[in-house]
């Protein structure tokens, strides 16, 4: 995965995922003809990370890398088509994963951004004006999925998908693939629920959308695994 360019390097916070070293386990795995790879991203409890686990994660993964891969592979028939929900600024928090992937100066893709906050949504429309790039301005649920792809003409088969709303992700990403198929998947797992045990945050009509709070957002990554097995 190194040798392909997939992980990046981060100096200063002396984190890493993705490749193997004679001192940590692969974290990279196959399930149900399925990969996952899992990274770390820059985010603000990093520091939180770095003491709740012993293996030291110093690599990040590149999501504009993977997807010029498999592009290069030539196992896929590519669309050059994203999806970002949850996109905040669309660049700088994180820095956002898909924005390399929608940069004209990187690979260029056409797709559609969701943001319901209206300042970082502001913010998104500056970072990402080009119009092959629709940006809307929602709090989705797993419920406007349907509509939403029906109306903003999203193909079946898009290259990519993001989902990170810490709140009822896994739910959102179940509805997403009732109907579409993606090639690469990128999620953000609640590192706080061990393997093996499954947890999702679910979603009702009764409940109102709320942002995560501490320990209680997302999908552990055992959820996940059994989710995509489905």
């Amino acid at each position: 995965i190194d040798n392909h360019g997939l992980c990046e390097y981060s100096e200063p916070s002396g984190h890493k995922a993705c490749v193997s070293t004679k001192e940590d386990v692969v974290p990279v795995f196959a399930s149900h003809d399925q990969v996952f790879a899992l990274g770390i991203h820059h985010t603000a409890n990093m520091s939180a990370i770095s003491v709740s686990y012993r293996f030291q994660h110093t690599y990040f993964i590149k999501l504009h890398k993977m997807l010029q891969w498999m592009e290069e592979e030539k196992h896929h028939k590519m669309t050059h088509y994203g999806m970002n929900i949850g996109a905040n600024d669309g660049k700088t928090l994180g820095p956002d994963p898909m924005y390399h992937v929608f940069d004209a100066k990187k690979l260029n893709y056409k797709g559609i951004c969701v943001e319901p906050d209206t300042v970082a949504f502001s913010k998104l429309r500056k970072n990402l004006p080009d119009e092959r790039i629709k940006k809307v301005n929602m709090a989705m649920t797993p419920r406007d999925v349907p509509e939403f792809l029906e109306k903003y003409e999203v193909p079946q088969n898009p290259d990519v998908i993001k989902i990170d709303i810490d709140s009822f992700d896994c739910d959102l990403l179940e509805a997403f693939l009732r109907r579409r198929e993606f090639k690469l998947i990128y999620t953000e797992i609640n590192y706080e629920i061990p393997v093996p045990f499954m947890f999702s945050r679910k979603w009702s009509p009764g409940i109102k959308f709320c942002m995560r709070p501490f320990g209680f957002y997302g999908c552990s990554l055992s959820y996940q695994v059994h989710m995509m097995a489905k």
